[in-house]
C-alpha cells in the first residue's frame, strides 16, 4: 500500500466519523403522573407501592438493551428525593422515620442492581407508611381525650354532638367515627354511661335530693332522669339509694 500510493510517502485511511453511541431513553412510569410526591401528599400508599414495582419492572425489562446503572441513579434521585421531601414536610428528620441502615443510604447510597434500590424503597415507603398511620393514631388519641375532658367539665350543661365538635373543632359526623374507631363505643353511649356512674356516684356519696342529682348530670326533667337511670341499673334512683342504706 505504502509503495503503490504517495511512493511510501503517505497512505489513506477510512474511518467512519459517525460515533458509536447506545441508545438512550426515559424511564416512563417513573415520571407519568400522579407523581411520587403528589401520591405521598395524599397518602396514597398503595398507589406509590404500585409506582415503584412498575418502575422497576420497567428497569427490569430494559436490562439486556441498556446500561441499567445509568438508569439507578436517576431512579434512585427521584425516589430518594421524593421520600426526604415528604418525611421533612411532615417536620421529621429522616433518622427519625427509617432505620439507620436504610438512613446511610441516602447520603451515601451503594445500590449495585435494580432489586436491591428496589427494595430499599419499598422499605423506606412501609416507613413512611407506619409513621404516617402513627400520627393519625396519636391525633385521633388527642381528640378522644379533649371530648372526654368537655364532658366531663360541661356533664351538667350542653354536651350534645354539636357542642363536643365545636370544642374540638371538628364535623359532628367526623368526630362520631373518629370517637367510635378510638373507643369501641359512641359519644353519645360514652356520656350516658358517665352520666349515670355520676348519678349513682352521687346516690351513694351525699345526701342530695333525686331531682337535684338529675340536674347535676345534665338532665332538667327529672322524670325523664329516673326512667333513664332505671333501664341502666334497673332500678329507681331511690331504690338504689335504698339498696345502698340496707
Amino acid at each position: 500500500m505504502r509503495k503503490r500510493m504517495g511512493q511510501g510517502q503517505g497512505l489513506f485511511v477510512s474511518a467512519s466519523f459517525e460515533p458509536l453511541t447506545k441508545s438512550v431513553h426515559t424511564i416512563r412510569s417513573l415520571y407519568e403522573p400522579p407523581g411520587l410526591i403528589s401520591l405521598l401528599e395524599a397518602a396514597r400508599f398503595e398507589d406509590v407501592g404500585r409506582k415503584i414495582d412498575q418502575v422497576f419492572e420497567e428497569l427490569l425489562q430494559s436490562a439486556d438493551e441498556h446500561d441499567v446503572a445509568e438508569y439507578l441513579v436517576e431512579a434512585y434521585h427521584a425516589l430518594a428525593g421524593a421520600f426526604a421531601y415528604i418525611i421533612h414536610k411532615n417536620g421529621k428528620p429522616l433518622a427519625d422515620v427509617v432505620p439507620e441502615d436504610a438512613f446511610r443510604q441516602f447520603s451515601a447510597p451503594s445500590f449495585t442492581t435494580v432489586r436491591q434500590l428496589q427494595e430499599w424503597s419499598l422499605r423506606i415507603l412501609n416507613c413512611i407508611r407506619k409513621d404516617a398511620e402513627q400520627e393519625l393514631k396519636d391525633n385521633h388519641s388527642a381528640i378522644v381525650r379533649s371530648a372526654n375532658s368537655f364532658i366531663v367539665r360541661h356533664l351538667a350543661g350542653d354536651v350534645s354532638l354539636p357542642a363536643i365538635a365545636r370544642e374540638v373543632h371538628l364535623h359532628p359526623v367526623y368526630l362520631s367515627k373518629v370517637y367510635k374507631a378510638e373507643t369501641g363505643e359512641t359519644l353519645t353511649a360514652y356520656v350516658y354511661r358517665l352520666r349515670m356512674e355520676k348519678a349513682a356516684f352521687y346516690l351513694s356519696t351525699t345526701n342530695a335530693k333525686v331531682f337535684e342529682i338529675s340536674e347535676m348530670v345534665g338532665y332538667n326533667n327529672t322524670a325523664y332522669f329516673i326512667r333513664v337511670f332505671k333501664k341502666y341499673y334497673d332500678v329507681t334512683p331511690q331504690e338504689y339509694r335504698e339498696r345502698l342504706l340496707q
